[in-house]
């Protein structure tokens, strides 16, 4: 038996199916751009006990070398490349000529009603061509929310997207890894769509909740229109495609299309969905203030800067208590003097009237951002994650 290999392996969902690839014990091929780096120009990394080739979409010199004693191919198409006729139709025909036994193709939820996705041009091809495959079809990436999206959540703690009041089932890339494992390995999946959604139906209002409790601090959902939106991309300088494509995400998101959950992975891996409180604590690190990660650089009583107490009671945001710490006239201690016990299951916090203030631990750390604003001190140095995935079904 051959290898599998995986395009977009340093990508959010080529790594996790490369890595529950390599935990079942195939051997697996991480198709990248750069293989001496191990990944991609960016330094994303690929799936440990994989092994790096170079591939490039755009490059037909060196698919052949990629498909080297393999049988089996994760297609991925990257969300920079629109014109599948001249990258990923290409390939296919290539990996068939070379004997690929099964092609499991990461797709887009509802795509067989949008004829004018390129998804729908590559399961259009592999059905004319005959082709062994096998179609997955998620709903919304987490991950959209911890690469993406996740400056605003981090630096705002605000949620900025014009999905309205309407629910998604949003799924984990590493399910899908974990599905993906499983129809390569299993037989009786040649032939088949499945459909990834989560088994949570979620608004951006609940997201917003959850992230507010995991993290300790208020998290808000924005609820801009779609016009607030785009206008906020073009002002950040993004391209008119990619403001396109927003737009089309965000009408299919407020028509409900992306609400319905599933137990599609269950059903295919034995085991449930991710939920989205699960996703949110494994990730809770990548929306944490840079500060907040190295706690032992401040310790209560040190903050140095003096000012007279604040009277917590009075502030109903955490907000006006960053701003209060920021001008000098709230001192550290008191913040931390004050702060009641955390409720059960909310972890290092407590309310003040609608916000979120961290409990004492959480202010050792969390505050130390603020307090290195206003009192000079040097701030950790942070590393910026690796990668970020476009904001769709199925990049």
């Amino acid at each position: 038996m051959g290898s599998i290999v995986v395009t977009g392996a340093s990508g959010t969902v080529g790594r996790a199916v490369a890595g529950a690839l390599v935990a079942a014990g195939e051997d697996v091929v991480s198709a990248v751009r750069d293989p001496a780096s191990g990944g991609d120009a960016s330094g994303a990394a690929i799936a440990p006990g994989s092994e790096a080739r170079g591939f490039d979409f755009r490059g037909p010199s060196g698919w052949a070398r990629a498909f080297t004693g393999v049988d089996r191919l994760f297609l991925l198409r990257p969300p920079a490349i629109a014109n599948v006729e001249d990258t990923l139709l290409p390939v296919i025909d290539l990996a068939l000529e070379h004997g690929i036994r099964h092609i499991v193709f990461l797709s887009w939820q509802g795509v067989q009603f949008n004829t004018m996705t390129p998804h729908h041009a590559v399961e259009r091809h592999l059905k004319k061509r005959k082709a062994p495959y096998t179609f997955l079809r998620p709903n919304f990436f987490m991950q959209n929310l911890s690469t993406v999206y996740r400056d605003e959540i981090r630096d705002h703690s605000e949620i900025y997207l014009p999905a309205a009041g309407a629910h998604t089932a949003f799924i984990d890339a590493r399910d899908i890894g974990r599905v993906a494992a499983r129809v390569f390995t299993e037989p009786g999946h040649l032939g088949k769509a499945y459909t990834l959604s989560g088994e949570q139906s979620l608004t951006y209002d609940q997201v917003a909740g959850v992230l507010s409790e995991v993290l300790g601090r208020r998290i808000t959902y924005a609820r801009p229109t779609a016009s607030e939106y785009s206008a906020r991309l073009a002002a950040r300088g993004a391209t008119a495609d990619f403001i396109a494509v927003q737009e089309m995400i965000y009408r299919i998101v407020r028509l409900q299309a992306s609400a319905l959950p599933n137990r599609a992975i269950r059903k295919l891996t034995g085991t449930p969905a991710t939920w989205f409180r699960q996703f949110a604590i494994d990730h809770q690190a990548l929306w944490e203030w840079p500060c907040a990660r190295d706690s032992r650089r401040w310790a209560p009583g040190s903050a140095g800067c003096a000012g007279r107490p604040h009277d917590l009671a009075a502030l109903g945001e955490f907000d006006d208590l960053l701003r209060a710490v920021r001008q000098g006239d709230l001192h550290l201690e008191r913040v931390i003097d004050g702060v009641a016990p955390a409720e059960p299951g909310h972890g290092a916090a407590t309310h003040l009237g609608e916000g979120y203030l961290p409990g004492a631990g959480a202010l050792e750390a969390g505050m130390f951002g603020a307090v290195q604003g206003a009192c000079g001190e040097p701030c950790c140095d942070v590393a910026e994650p690796a990668g970020r995935a476009h904001p769709d079904h199925g990049e």
